[in-house]
């Protein structure tokens, strides 16, 4: 039994401005392609903010307390480091509504760019050492920590 991540998507409120309906357009493009292509490689996923499932074996001894703003980021790699990285479920949904003033959507985007460097910054060259000696799944975790959480265009 493995950590299952839902299909994760925000959603635009009522009478959203463009930026705030590209930017849903950009999440589901990030959550539901790359996942469903990690899915058909057999590759896991990581795990992205709501919409999580463990096995009470496999939590029970997680870090889940890492004092990250993004803790998200770092709990998938820290379950693939100790054997049971996350899987896609394409077929459980969760939404979300994106901030609908600039402001929140400003503050969102800022919360989430500067948690996401912080990781990254933090585990990658850990992890790239680790898929090197180890396994795929990874070297796989390195490259979701490596792809853009927030677009900056949004």
């Amino acid at each position: 039994m493995a950590p299952v991540q839902a299909l994760y998507l925000m959603r635009s409120p009522a009478g959203a401005g463009l930026p705030t309906r590209i930017s849903e357009f950009a999440w589901a493009v990030r959550d539901l392609v790359r996942h469903l292509g990690a899915l058909r490689l057999g590759m896991p996923c990581q795990l992205m903010g709501t919409g999580r499932a463990f096995p009470w074996a496999v939590i029970a001894g997680a870090p889940v307390a890492s004092g990250h703003i993004v803790e998200d980021m770092c709990l998938g790699p820290d379950l693939a480091e100790a054997g049971t990285p996350p899987r896609f479920c394409p077929d459980a949904l969760v939404t979300s509504t994106l901030a609908a003033e600039a402001d929140g959507l400003a503050t969102q985007r800022t919360r989430w760019e500067h948690g996401h460097i912080g990781v990254i910054a933090e585990r990658a060259p850990r992890d790239a050492e680790g898929a090197g000696r180890r396994r795929r799944v990874l070297a796989a975790m390195v490259l979701y920590l490596c792809v853009p959480r927030w677009p900056r265009w949004c």
